[in-house]
């Protein structure tokens, strides 16, 4: 459970962008653990969150994470592509709500990110 209820993807390119990510994952979590040490001189952490569901078996995965560079008609962007595991019927799961998420740290790249599920 992490304190991230709906469904989007956020990138940490500074100090500040990383503290107030890893406070919203671990929101739930006392003691938190203590904050990575990331170069985000050249690195960057990129988050994603499926989102509040209703019991457990849900997961969310990132399986790539691309950069494409601003044209003259488009803007950088990054691209972080997902897998989703859904439970299936019968599935023995919690019957907590949930908040799956994945954290990577990845080479730094500039634009906004767009989160695709494969």
């Amino acid at each position: 459970m992490c304190g991230v209820t709906e469904r989007s993807v956020r990138v940490a390119r500074t100090d500040e962008e990383l503290e107030a990510l890893w406070a919203d994952v671990y929101a739930f979590q006392r003691p938190a653990p203590p904050v990575p040490e990331v170069d985000l001189a050249s690195s960057m952490v990129v988050a994603v969150f499926m989102g509040a569901r209703p019991s457990g078996g849900y997961a969310i995965e990132i399986v790539d994470v691309s950069a494409r560079a601003a044209t003259a008609d488009e803007n950088a962007e990054v691209l972080v592509r997902v897998r989703e595991t859904l439970p299936a019927d019968g599935d023995p799961v919690t019957m907590a709500t949930t908040s799956p998420f994945h954290v990577v740290v990845v080479e730094r790249a500039d634009g906004a990110a767009r989160l695709e599920a494969e």
